[in-house]
């Protein structure tokens, strides 16, 4: 059936200066109704919901020169692969089956071999009316060849990634191979109440098998019925997973390392605070970032919290690897009226573009109303956004219903431009708009990169993170030690003292750039005879019951410049606020039972002789400080545990870390969700062992120690407590320097 447009001439959009980072949709081409922007395709009648209202799914794909996408046949009555012909901007389907499940939605990902689409059964819950997910409703993984222009389903699929079914749906295929899921699932009832939780599951290598479902094993996961889950492959060998969190108003993130356990996760907050999150969330990385960034865009829900127009309500979160934090940025305020985000990244012009819903006229009748899909740009080095909306580049002049833009998960460049697919529910059509993107002339990089330390002593391992801009193909570095490397980011091993010039050239086919750094790694000699730089200087311990802060003195004897490490258990999962100036090591939890936060600090001459770290909810806690002298001031972290034990019983095991610098103190962090004694590991020396009174709220936690002069593997450390209880039990290496 042929839209009222289906002879429309492609529409002219232009691209704004670099400078500016914006881009220009010129009014609707000849013959379309007055007020349209964009092309009308053709109608999903018969989808039970419309197919691309699923804010973190992607249905396009880039390939062979083509625009690709999954979209509902009204005539078939199933999901089927389309093709964009950009001669006649029409959409045609290639009569290749996906689901014929009217009620289901998909995400998509074509990894440049194989396309693979995961299609699950809906069921949508909200806060106000919370549904079940329901058994025997699975979620397939499909996966085609492609060869002469058509789409071959490959023998052994669909395959089965949990039989349950949920509000939305992610994938993406990690280094190994192996397929990744993330999803939300609602259990309970109206009698019982409801629960949600952020489940994920890993394939075999291609994707034919799956293991079982789980949770996601980190703080957080247990959120509103509401809440929503997207993943992203990124950095090369990482997959990380972004979640709304209503219940305590965080996005959370968690990091897993190709090849490690399935359930080893790290996780903590990306944005937390009054309001700031909601079920809107599209993720994307850049596989040619030498950085591994992560960009996504994320609402809020400011507009329910305050009348205040200037709050931010669609927000950027970058996540650098190196930094292990997230800059925040906003895309649009809750005056704009925006919802449904949805961010593509422009290689051509170094963009991150930004599409969204907002009212077609000015002012809005209600949060989250359909009408137009807007364009934001700013630069992907620093994405900082102008004010306004936008420009408009899908609208119906007939119907302002548009909504739920949807795009694709690889970089666009100047061969495939935009392709962004909308919907109008109202009339039951699928919308696009086709943005040209021009060609970039090649420019050679500009060398640019960091290192995880500056100084220590031998042998010192240095991590160098390439984080040129151009695009580079190649890497030339030179330690200045006489060793040499090509790959782009190496670790390099310093194992004599000495002050080294670190080069590195850069280099694609429009030419090279080279960064030179002189004296940027200072080696110092191995410690003799065992000793480290690093020594224990004094501790302090404190426990309360159920109240919102807990607090302890600067350990006696401690002076400026030592490093203050601390450890605070809380019961349940409130959120911990530390003092000003303190930076988060790690976090730790038991399920909802308990958890376990490490944190640094530098000492300095103003800071307040009173430590507070204060709490979400009044919960039992209990808060040990140490503080060591001689730890490096430019990496004082070596490493941390990237799997904690968490066990009911009296014998907590700490896994092993192996760590990278000679005369490392390894610090150990043992809690239990109750009133006990410890007993620390062999060898290490116990400076904290604190727990609360009470018998009825209960958490109790040792911290030890133990000098290691030779780099290497920790081994497993066990504490014993005097009572059994769920605990946890984690490592974290200081490095001697300066």
């Amino acid at each position: 059936m042929l839209s009222k447009k289906s002879t429309l001439i492609r529409a002219v959009l232009l691209v704004l200066s670099l400078a500016v980072g914006s881009s220009l949709a010129v009014a609707a081409p000849a013959g379309a109704a007055t007020g349209d922007i964009g092309y009308e395709g053709p109608s999903y009648a018969g989808a039970k919901y419309p197919p691309t209202q699923d804010k973190p799914q992607s249905k396009l794909w880039w390939n062979d020169g083509s625009w690709w996408a999954d979209m509902y046949d009204a005539a078939s009555l199933r999901w089927e692969i389309f093709r964009l012909d950009r001669s006649t901007e029409q959409w045609t389907s290639t009569e290749v089956p996906v689901d014929v499940r009217a009620g289901s939605l998909a995400d998509v990902l074509w990894d440049g071999s194989h396309l693979y689409i995961a299609s699950h059964a809906v069921t949508v819950s909200t806060d106000e009316a919370p549904v079940a997910s329901k058994p025997g409703n699975p979620a397939f993984l499909y996966r085609y060849s492609y060869a002469g222009g058509r789409y071959v389903l490959d023998p052994g699929f669909p395959s089965t990634i949990t039989s349950n079914s949920s509000e939305s749906m992610t994938i993406d295929v990690d280094s190994t191979g192996s397929v990744w899921a993330t999803w939300t699932q609602v259990a309970g009832s109206s009698t019982s109440g409801f629960t949600n939780a952020v489940f994920a599951n890993r394939s075999s290598p291609g994707g034919d098998s799956w293991g079982v479902p789980f949770i996601v094993p980190v703080t957080g996961s247990a959120v509103a019925p509401d809440d929503i889950s997207s993943l992203v492959r990124f950095a090369g060998n990482k997959i990380g997973i972004l979640w709304s969190n209503q219940l305590d108003e965080t996005v959370y993130w968690a990091v897993h390392v190709d090849g490690s356990p399935t359930q080893s996760w790290q996780g903590r907050s990306a944005l937390s605070g009054n309001s700031s999150a909601d079920d809107h969330l599209s993720i994307r990385s850049l596989d040619s970032d030498g950085q591994g960034r992560v960009f996504a865009a994320v609402k809020t829900s400011a507009n329910d919290a305050s009348a205040d127009k200037t709050l931010p309500q669609l927000m950027l979160l970058v996540y650098r690897p190196s930094l292990q934090n997230f800059d925040v940025r906003t895309i649009a305020t809750v005056g704009d009226c925006v919802t449904r985000p949805n961010v593509l990244l422009d290689t051509v012009n170094s963009l991150v573009r930004a599409y969204f819903t907002a009212p077609t006229g000015t002012g809005c009748s209600y949060s989250g109303q359909p009408g137009t899909i807007y364009e934001k740009t700013a630069p992907l080095d620093d994405p900082r956004f102008v004010a306004g909306r936008g420009i408009p580049v899908v609208r119906d002049g007939d119907s302002a219903n548009m909504n739920d833009v949807t795009g694709t998960k690889q970089a666009v460049t100047s061969a495939s431009g935009v392709v962004v697919l909308a919907t109008n529910n109202a009339t039951k059509r699928y919308w696009h708009a086709d943005i040209p993107l021009g060609s970039a002339q090649p420019a050679a990089p500009v060398a640019q990169f960091s290192s995880s330390a500056s100084s220590g002593q031998a042998p010192l391992a240095v991590s160098f993170t390439d984080a040129s801009t151009g695009v580079p193909t190649s890497w030339s570095w030179d330690f200045g030690d006489g060793a040499t490397s090509t790959e782009r980011n190496p670790v390099h091993n310093y194992g004599t003292a000495g002050t080294f010039t670190v080069t590195l050239v850069a280099t694609n086919a429009a030419g090279s750039g080279t960064s030179t750094r002189p004296g940027l790694v200072t080696v110092t000699a191995a410690p003799a005879g065992g000793s480290s730089s690093v020594a224990f200087r004094a501790a302090s311990g404190a426990a309360n019951t159920a109240t919102t802060s807990v607090s302890v003195d600067v350990p006696s004897g401690a002076v400026t410049g030592d490093l203050l490490v601390a450890a605070v258990s809380v019961r349940g999962a409130p959120t911990l606020s530390p003092p000003a100036g303190w930076s988060l090591v790690r976090l730790d939890s038991n399920g909802t039972t308990s958890r376990t936060a490490v944190y640094q600090h530098r000492l300095s001459a103003g800071d307040a002789p009173l430590l507070t770290w204060r709490l979400s909810s009044a919960q039992a806690a209990t808060l040990g400080v140490v503080a060591y002298s001689g730890v490096s001031s430019a990496s004082p972290v070596d490493v941390d545990a990237g799997l904690v034990t968490s066990a009911a019983g009296r014998s907590i095991a700490a896994p092993s870390v192996t760590t990278t610098t000679a005369g490392d103190v390894v610090v150990g962090v043992f809690s239990s969700a109750v009133a006990a004694t410890w007993t620390p590991p062999a060898g290490t020396t116990e400076r904290v062992d604190v727990a609360t009174s009470t018998t009825t709220y209960k958490v109790s936690q040792s911290i030890v120690d133990l000098l290691r002069p030779v780099a290497g593997a920790t081994g497993t450390w066990a504490a014993t407590a005097s009572a059994s209880g769920a605990g946890t039990g984690q490592l974290v290496a200081l490095r001697p320097g300066s």
